[in-house]
């Protein structure tokens, strides 16, 4: 659904004797929204910016966003809010809701109760032309006050970012790989491995363990049975399909993933996605069933890790319970605590009884599946 132009009364509105301006983004749009989000969010790089606000507006395969501009008398972009659609399974049924990803106010019209015009605008928009009565969000300290204390919305999920280091490590030795070169080698002849063209497809298998892992720079043929296993396996759970994975990671402007596929007894059971080399990133890790593999794949993976890179850490966002639960016996430092928020347009619904973070997030990683 394309955006549809707004009422005659919602398309100007007077604050504090400021008059501004409203109408929805569109790519010519681009350059001002990058000159807003850096007035608002310090030392960001401007070219990486535009590529990335065009990549999450005008790429994402799983619809058009929808953006509101105010604009101020003088044209200067004042603030912005929007949110693009995000479809859950529930069960193996599609639910879509709205993830903001756009909220900012420039700095020399706050105060003047522009954020609160620019949401209720959008609000009543949304409630006329989406087919999701609810927004998701992961709000900063300064737009979760607002969102609590205006608006009576609700943050209370939260997101544990974990930092393991690589000498804390003590992944157990592989008995032997699918490669013909040994991950038992020492440091020094895996350094001069990593020239080799990335991604070395090593397969170790863990002592005690019958894991898998392949490595792949794109989604491999044998991903979409595995993406419906476990579409069905999870109660409540984001779209991962074949389009919306190579746009989110291997589209992604200014960044290289590794998608790593786990196998049992040669049936592929969940996936990860990884970025970074000296400090690496989980992006995404996703199980078929996370109570039964959770702690052997973790082992795996980390496995992997020391095998393959020369690390000084690894950072891990978690929102799913049992991988943390998991993840403990690995001795994991806490770095960071986030919060989401829901935000009901027509109050409470029957979704949101059984909605559950552990599983929702579309990445392990606060929303950056989206916002990144």
């Amino acid at each position: 659904m394309k955006p549809t132009l707004l009422s005659s009364s919602l398309q100007t509105q007077e604050l504090n004797g400021e008059s501004y301006r409203y109408s929805f983004a569109t790519r010519e749009d681009l350059s001002d929204i990058v000159t807003l989000h850096t007035s608002v969010f310090t030392n960001r790089n401007p070219l990486k910016l535009f590529a990335r606000y065009e990549w999450k507006m005008f790429r994402y395969p799983g619809g058009p966003s929808s953006v509101l501009l105010a604009r101020s008398s003088n044209d200067t972009l004042a603030g912005m809010y929007g949110s693009i659609p995000l479809f859950y399974y529930q069960s193996g049924n599609s639910v879509m809701f709205q993830l903001v990803f756009a909220s900012a106010v420039h700095p020399d019209h706050r105060r003047k109760g522009l954020f609160s015009s620019i949401y209720r605008t959008y609000r009543q928009y949304a409630l006329e032309q989406f087919d999701a009565p609810t927004l998701i969000g992961s709000p900063n300290q300064l737009a979760y006050a607002i969102n609590t204390r205006k608006f009576g919305h609700s943050s209370p999920h939260r997101l544990n970012t974990y930092i393991l280091s690589g000498d804390c490590l003590q992944v157990t030795q592989p008995l032997n790989t699918t490669s013909y070169l040994s991950h038992a080698y020492p440091r020094a002849l895996r350094k001069m491995l990593n020239l080799l063209p990335q991604p070395r497809r090593f397969s170790p298998v863990i002592k005690n363990s019958p894991i898998i892992i392949h490595a792949h720079s794109d989604i491999p043929e044998d991903y979409a049975p595995l993406w419906e296993m476990i579409k069905h396996n999870h109660a409540f759970i984001a779209d991962r399909s074949h389009d919306v994975m190579r746009w989110r990671f291997f589209e992604e402007p200014y960044s290289k993933n590794l998608l790593l596929m786990f196998y049992l007894n040669s049936q592929s059971i969940g996936f990860a996605v990884i970025s970074g080399h000296t400090h690496i990133t989980i992006k995404d890790l996703v199980l078929c069933d996370t109570q039964q593999h959770a702690e052997c794949v973790l082992n795996a993976l980390f496995a992997y890790l020391e095998c393959n890179y020369k690390f000084a850490q690894i950072r891990f966002p978690i929102l799913n319970d049992t991988i943390e639960t998991a993840l403990t016996r690995f001795s994991p430092r806490l770095e960071n605590r986030s919060v989401f928020g829901i935000y009901p347009l027509k109050g409470e619904r029957e979704d949101l009884a059984v909605l559950s973070f552990a599983q929702l997030s579309p990445s392990i990683s606060g929303f950056s599946f989206l916002i990144g």
